[in-house]
């Protein structure tokens, strides 16, 4: 563990040494990223910042290496493991340093990067087998070479194509090796989680520099790198896993890359054979267009929904993180629970397509059973229930892991298994008895959130009873209590997730008028939310005043108030204000006088509160 934490430690600093030389380097060589209608950010940014992360790795194993050859206990690396990596790493390094230094055609960087794929499988790095179903396995035969190829570029154009938002591409790339390298701990292959342990100290050192606001980009040269390398290290992992298990484990850790690199090709394919029939020409030349970049991505439709930057970062690395751990419950449990499991993430995945609104995946939604999920009994309810099942079946498995210490539940899982229907049969009785289904989650308020907690200590009291009586050799107080404990947090963090999600929310639609509300109170809040989802009123909220000098400079659901009225005209200018809506009665005439003043000095409309809420009705 000791040489865990050193080399960790030392590839953070190498890597937060590194950064500020190469983004100086990066503006000499005009390696910049231009703002334009498709980008995020709104000022030149220098691009290369993979160089400091791929300098960082590479110092590090040198390092280490020095230290191997003195004979220090503390490092002991293969080197010879990884020259197939590195080797093959080299195109790949130079075709996205060139790149952002100079843009390159599509064709050029796909063939380098079939150049370092081949490299790779040249070193011994193959898909020789797959298996979809446990236990029958189909070999590939001379189809490996292409399979592998196609994982490989696939998976290092997919962290090309995430990197969207300021620290995103190298927060991603942390989750998933983060996850291969506990999974590589877990089956034995100590150097692999040790080069893993590497990666993610450069990227911890690099990601100060690229976090929102973002200093240096990492570039074509860091996510082509990073996706590169953890496509070869999931092949290497899972080579040592079962079959089925080895399908699944690098789908999951890189299920967000992945899957917005399948919904792009999707997307730009039916653009290409959109414009094939309605204009002249052939399918090949317009397929031209799966190559176009566009606003489609993941990160771009949160953004659209509403989130700030931050919020879509930190929503999309926490998808990250349950696909990562789902990816370890697959490695610990059996078939059956690895077959619940991905019914589990079958479900969730087609809530978020519909809560996303892919318009690419509805030529797939509607030739599939989805639709019928769009009925009101799934659409509510039967969600709620099925959700709340889940958690409390985690849960009640949560608190027999935590008591008994061990990763396996060994001959406890019978009376895991022998309890669990109880388990469910009370506690969602209980929930549904409480009437917490008569509610919507995502307007769970305060008395909601109480009643939810009446529900839950019921629940588990009543099923500790119950099985005290019926298994007291096996149920003990302790271990209810720990039951109890999880099923609170989790149940209370799924209703407060909507109140989350809101907070991290800024704008329903980027293309409305920027609006100030006046009056920073409940009927402030009331109309921040009235423009943030009724699209029709075509308001974008910039933040608010208010009279009371104390609020000043404070935050109402993540937006900011400026100050009083004496500062409207700044603001004006500041925020490029064009509506101005009166969101309190107790605002006197004296002052709403003079702010209809200056908003007929500045052009300004002016309404109050109840024109809002008469035009939603």
């Amino acid at each position: 563990m000791v040489k865990y934490l050193i080399l960790t430690a030392m590839a953070v600093l190498l890597s937060y040494g590194f950064t500020p030389i190469v983004r100086r380097v990066a503006i000499c060589f005009g390696a910049v990223d231009h703002p334009d209608g498709r980008k995020i950010h709104n000022r030149e940014i220098p691009r290369l910042g993979g160089l400091a992360v791929v300098a960082a790795i590479g110092f590090t194993l040198a390092i280490a290496s020095f230290y191997d050859q003195l004979a220090s206990p503390f490092f002991l690396i293969d080197h010879a493991r990884w020259w197939w990596l590195w080797l093959g790493a080299i195109p790949i390094v130079l075709v996205g340093v060139w790149d952002d230094i100079s843009p390159l055609e599509p064709i050029s960087k796909f063939l380098l990067q079939l150049m370092g794929g081949s490299i790779a499988i040249w070193g011994g790095l193959l898909i020789e087998r797959i298996s979809l179903v446990p236990e029958y396995t189909t070999s590939l035969g001379i189809f490996a070479y292409p399979v592998t190829l196609l994982w490989i570029v696939g998976v290092t154009n997919a962290f090309n194509l995430i990197d969207g938002l300021d620290g995103l591409s190298s927060g991603i790339a942390i989750i998933a090796a983060t996850s291969l390298g506990g999974i590589a701990l877990m089956t034995g292959d100590a150097q692999t989680a040790l080069f893993l342990a590497i990666v993610c100290g450069a990227l911890v050192g690099f990601l100060p520099y690229n976090f929102y606001p973002a200093r240096i980009f990492i570039g074509d040269s860091g996510s082509l790198f990073l996706g590169f390398i953890l496509s070869l290290i999931a092949i290497k992992i899972t080579q040592k896993a079962t079959t089925f298990v080895a399908v699944l484990i690098p789908l999951l850790v890189l299920g967000i890359p992945l899957f917005d690199t399948f919904v792009s090709v999707l997307r730009r394919l039916l653009r290409a054979i959109d414009k094939t029939l309605r204009e002249e020409g052939g399918f090949i030349e317009h397929l031209s267009e799966v190559f176009q970049a566009d606003q489609g991505h993941l990160h771009h439709i949160l953004l659209q929904k509403g989130f700030s930057h931050k919020g879509v970062v930190f929503i999309i690395y926490s998808l990250g993180i349950v696909l990562a751990s789902a990816s370890f419950l697959i490695v610990l449990a059996s078939d059956l629970n690895t077959g619940l499991l991905l019914v589990i993430l079958a479900m969730g995945t087609v809530i978020g397509i519909r809560k996303l609104q892919h318009s690419e995946l509805h030529v797939v939604r509607n030739g599939l059973a989805i639709k019928t999920l769009s009925l009101p009994l799934f659409s509510r309810l039967f969600f709620q229930v099925f959700i709340d099942a889940i958690i409390i079946a985690v849960a009640y498995y949560g608190a027999f892991l935590l008591k008994t210490d061990i990763w396996n539940l060994g001959g406890l899982k019978t009376v895991f298994i022998q309890t669990l229907p109880l388990i469910l049969a009370v506690k969602v009785g209980t929930l549904i008895l409480f009437g917490i289904y008569r509610g919507i989650w995502r307007y769970t308020n305060l008395s909601g959130l109480v009643r939810l907690g009446q529900a839950i200590s019921t629940g588990c009291g009543v099923a500790a009873l119950l099985l005290m009586t019926f298994f007291p050799y096996s149920i003990s107080v302790a271990l209810m209590t720990i039951d109890f404990l999880l099923l609170t947090v989790l149940l209370l963090g799924s209703r407060s997730s909507y109140r989350i999600l809101e907070h991290l929310q800024q704008q329903t639609h980027t293309n409305g008028r920027h609006t100030l509300i006046y009056g920073a109170g409940r009927g402030g809040t009331i109309i921040l939310q009235e423009c943030l989802q009724n699209t029709d009123l075509h308001l974008s909220p910039v933040g608010f005043l208010d009279d009371d000098t104390q609020k000043a400079g404070k935050f109402l659901n993540g937006y900011p108030i400026y100050g009083t009225m004496e500062i409207l005209s700044e603001v004006i200018q500041k925020c490029w204000i064009t509506d101005l809506l009166i969101a309190s009665e107790k605002i006197s005439e004296t002052q709403v006088n003079r702010v209809r003043a200056v908003c007929a000095q500045w052009g300004i409309r002016l309404q109050y509160c109840k024109i809002i809420i008469a035009e939603e009705t």
